[in-house]
């Protein structure tokens, strides 16, 4: 069994690695977005009018667009996900669970 036990801590670890390496541009777009804000020219660059090489978009075009829900399913997933491992995390660790005790809360870290 601690053959098995390493070999899934392992794999456990090299999500988490790797879901770090894909979040690092979100991350880095977060803090340039957050910094520009912070110095006052962010916010009319946000509300001004898509455009590209076709032409302007008009304010009843870019209103009718909305993916608001795309974006809440997307959260209302990620608590759930997050919420989810924690319990089991806390499960493992309050019931004496060590076989997956590493491993839950590997998976935790990937979530947050």
């Amino acid at each position: 069994m601690a053959a098995s036990f390493t070999l899934s801590a392992v794999a456990a670890l090299i999500a988490l690695i790797l879901v770090f390496l894909i979040t690092v541009p979100t991350l880095l777009s977060f803090y340039n977005r957050i910094n520009t804000k912070a110095k006052g020219n962010g916010f009319d660059e946000v509300h001004k009018l898509y455009e590209d090489r076709d032409g302007v978009a008009t304010e009843e075009s870019q209103k009718a667009y909305s993916a608001a829900i795309p974006k809440y399913i997307a959260l209302s997933a990620c608590v759930v996900g997050v919420l989810a491992s924690f319990v089991m995390a806390v499960f493992t660790s309050t019931h004496g669970m060590g076989d997956f005790f590493l491993e839950n809360w590997l998976i935790f870290g990937s979530w947050v």
